[in-house]
């Protein structure tokens, strides 16, 4: 029974990350209803799956996560989805594996902003041999729900399952 429930909910879970991911890629954001989403999940997953000792444990982790985005937010550095959503997946994949989880979501977010610094890099080489008009000057951002939803993905695809 705990097998299936813990298949079911990685499964929603993969279906939110990828719906979260597409939506910061199109419009550099991530709705809060997915947010909640995931905190809804992870806190099902918390009450059903963990013990009391290991639910306290996620959600001191989760804390702490927190804490530590909220000057990244507050300095610019991160979207405030970005900021919400850090925290909610740390309780989502637990305090054991938040280590991995931050690890592989600052690999990712490294890959996506070489790719973003390339294509800056192109664009302005483009338009300096004149094969390419000037755009209009638009920030260009990190879509780092991306590298989230990756690493939250990959952490539940490594857990045990029960």
């Amino acid at each position: 029974m705990a097998t299936d429930l813990s298949t079911l909910l990685a499964l929603l879970a993969v279906i939110v990350y990828a719906w979260i991911a597409v939506s910061d890629i199109r419009r550099r954001e991530i709705p809060n209803a997915l947010v909640l989403a995931v905190l809804a999940l992870g806190l099902v997953r918390l009450v059903a799956l963990r013990t009391p000792t290991e639910i306290l444990f996620s959600l001191a982790a989760a804390l702490l996560v927190f804490a530590a985005v909220v000057p990244l937010f507050v300095g610019g550095l991160i979207g405030g989805g970005d900021a919400k959503l850090i925290p909610v997946s740390v309780l989502l994949v637990g305090y054991d594996e938040v280590l991995g989880f931050l690890v592989c979501m600052s690999l990712i977010g490294g890959v996506l902003s070489l790719i973003i610094i390339g294509h800056r890099l192109a664009r302005r080489h483009a338009v300096a041999a004149g094969s390419a008009r000037v755009a209009p000057t638009q920030k260009e951002t990190v879509p780092y729900g991306v590298a989230i939803a990756g690493a939250a993905i990959t952490a539940l695809i490594q857990l045990p399952q029960g």
